[in-house]
């Protein structure tokens, strides 16, 4: 997040044109009164102030994203919130995320790789079967390396079913 977004925000809510059930898309608000984000309190963030633009573009890869905005009530943003979400201050930080971003891209690290996603859930098999082995042996001195093993394997599947949620582990 650039900084002063905090101090910016405040700016916006005292413009009055954006209501804080409101989030900014590409130029757009959109009324996400009642709507409960399957991501969390992210969107929460967003509401009220400032542009959600680049978020939704990186988080919502694809036609989804787009087809669930259609369903929302929307209107044109107008100029005095579209002015102060999108700061003067901000487009060097904007155009180096957009430049690194491109690089990435460039570089192959948005591309499919099937190798990789069976490497992952092979990882996490192993994992668990080697955790729970240890524990089965019934030795209270490895009772600790085999909750160490499975505590790590539970974060790594929280991260793999995150990627998963966002539509990165196929294409």
């Amino acid at each position: 997040m650039p900084p002063n977004a905090k101090q910016d925000a405040a700016v916006i809510e005292n413009t009055g044109d954006q209501k804080p059930n409101e989030i900014l898309i590409e130029d757009k608000l959109y009324d996400v009164t009642g709507f409960k984000h399957p991501g969390g309190g992210l969107i929460k963030f967003f509401q009220g102030h400032g542009d959600a633009s680049e978020v939704f573009r990186e988080m919502h890869p694809g036609e989804r994203g787009y087809k669930f905005l259609k369903s929302l009530p929307k209107r044109e943003a107008p100029e005095s919130v579209l002015a102060v979400s999108r700061p003067e201050k901000y487009k060097k930080w904007h155009a180096n995320y957009a430049k690194w971003r491109q690089q990435l891209v460039e570089e192959g690290w948005f591309e499919h790789d099937i190798s990789h996603q069976i490497y992952r859930q092979a990882e996490l098999v192993v994992m668990h079967v080697v955790g729970f082995y240890l524990l089965t042996l019934g030795s209270m001195a490895l009772w600790p390396l085999a909750v160490l093993i499975l505590g790590i394997a539970q974060g790594r599947c929280g991260w793999y079913m995150h990627e998963l949620g966002h539509q990165s582990g196929f294409k």
